[in-house]
């Protein structure tokens, strides 16, 4: 059950006043204010509407009309017009205070004031003196106005938190998803801060905040914020129920709480606050709890790719480990193809995540020998012509493994393309120049330098200054000269005389 704490008004009947004949039940509870200098008006209107059911006070001046704006949740404003500064408030509640919907009050019968009352903004307007009963029905047709103006909005509010959230799962990154998603909650529920705290140990991200005052972290949920199912609403003191109260929290006057829940079990929670103004509403906790819903969601969607994605690898490895028992001479050879392709891609100038994924298109570039015949990876010397197109279907092999993993589709460019050739001669599809991935030209390179200085049946090995020579004399026909130069620099070489 959702727990909803608020300060509850108490009100009597008032002794010798009668009863509204049409109460405004059919209208929701909202904050009324009543703004006039005459202080008996002012009473009569503010009695008879707390009678009717609504919260209702009273202002006496424009400077404590603009006050209690600021801080209370006022919905419907009525302005004596005549009151200093009058109009000029009608000014600023169409200006900056939009979402409340005002109605004038005046004495005067000029219509030239009427319509430009209506010009600033009014909802209506009505004379003094007035019938208290006219009054009354005149906020209730506005109300009711006001009720449908929020219900669009939080409508459409919650459109476009259902599209955002439908989107979460579709990141390949969990922690960018729920920050988007923090991002998008603090604007459309007007919070100060957003916090998303991951309370299972399973779930390894970080806890993800989006706003302007103190982060909060599980340690400031008191118990039963920790241990409500259904979430917390509460306004002033209520919220040290869920809040410990310290420096950090000593300024949170609403906060909103709602569980994430996955596959039956609390794995967090989505936690709003506000610092200042009114509390949060029940069409906020209606948005946070959808989003809530889809942020758990995509951790447990994280959560698998991650477990699968591992699995992924390790099976990937284990082939590899295969790959190199199978062939006797290019032990290791996936792990140095590797590590030179990380040293090339570093000598670029790559960030830290393209490093990581050339790293791994090195490590996998000859996956697709799996399925080349044990003796043809072994023969102690030249192939036949019908050994070598065997031999080159490795790297369509190598695709076809690869292309039904997700995780593995970054790579898959190097694993097919790095027997390209920059002017065009290379296998399998006869790329040239830039139509060659950069990711398949770092790897041909680093696949050629290893081959060269390892001990093959059929010729010994080369030493690293003789492969560094050959690979220069073969940049521009055959390696990018870039990547070439890179990886001369990054070991420490510079280019040979002959290749000036």
């Amino acid at each position: 059950m959702y727990t909803n704490i608020r300060p509850k008004a108490t009100s009597a009947p008032i002794a010798g006043v009668p009863e509204v004949a049409a109460p405004l039940s059919a209208v929701p509870t909202s904050q009324v204010l009543i703004v006039d200098g005459e202080g008996a008006t002012r009473d009569l209107v503010v009695d008879f509407l707390t009678m009717s059911g609504q919260s209702v006070s009273g202002a006496s001046s424009v400077t404590d009309a603009l006050a209690r704006i600021e801080t209370e949740p006022v919905k419907l404003i009525v302005v004596d017009i005549d009151l200093e500064g009058g109009k000029a408030l009608m000014e600023t509640l169409r200006n900056e205070h939009p979402g409340i919907l005002s109605i004038a009050l005046t004495s005067s019968s000029d219509v030239d004031l009427a319509v430009e009352t209506m010009r600033r903004g009014a909802f209506d307007y009505i004379r003094k003196p007035f019938k208290v009963g006219q009054v009354v029905k005149l906020i209730e047709r506005g109300l009711a106005q006001q009720a449908v103006r929020t219900e669009n909005f939080e409508l459409k509010s919650a459109l476009a938190l259902y599209g955002l959230a439908d989107r979460l799962p579709e990141f390949d990154e969990v922690g960018a998803a729920l920050q988007l998603l923090a991002t998008t909650a603090l604007d459309q529920i007007g919070a100060d801060g957003i916090s998303i705290l991951m309370a299972d140990a399973d779930v390894q991200l970080p806890n993800t905040y989006a706003g302007n005052c103190s982060q909060l972290t599980v340690r400031d949920l008191t118990e039963l914020a920790r241990s409500s199912s259904g979430g917390a609403l509460a306004d002033g003191s209520a919220v040290f129920r869920y809040l410990h109260g310290s420096d950090k929290t000593e300024l949170i006057s609403s906060v909103l709480l709602t569980p994430l829940v996955s596959r039956q079990k609390s794995i967090g929670w989505l936690v709003g606050t506000r610092t200042q103004g009114h509390g949060f509403s029940e069409g906020d906790r209606k948005l946070l709890t959808i989003l809530a819903d889809r942020a758990a969601t995509a951790v447990h969607n994280g959560q698998l790719f991650e477990t699968i994605e591992r699995a992924f690898r390790s099976t990937i490895e284990t082939l590899i480990v295969a790959l190199e028992e199978k062939d006797e001479y290019t032990a290791g050879h996936s792990e140095r193809v590797a590590e030179f392709s990380g040293m090339i891609a570093r000598g670029m100038g790559m960030t830290e995540v393209q490093i990581e994924l050339v790293t791994q298109a090195g490590r996998l570039h000859d996956i697709g020998k799996l399925a080349i015949r044990t003796e043809d990876l072994n023969k102690p010397g030249p192939l036949t012509d019908e050994e070598y197109e065997r031999m080159k279907l490795h790297t369509v092999t190598g695709r076809e493994l690869l292309e039904p993993i997700p995780f593995f589709q970054e790579i898959i460019p190097a694993v097919s393309g790095h027997h390209e050739r920059m002017n065009g001669s290379g296998y399998p599809n006869g790329l040239a120049g830039d139509e060659i991935p950069m990711i398949a030209r770092i790897v041909a390179v680093a696949d050629a330098f290893d081959a060269m200085t390892s001990d093959r049946a059929y010729r010994p090995a080369m030493s690293e200054d003789e492969a560094f020579c050959e690979l220069w004399r073969c940049a521009g026909p055959q390696f990018d000269q870039e990547v070439v130069e890179a990886f001369s620099r990054a070991s420490g070489r510079l280019r040979p005389a002959a290749a000036q």
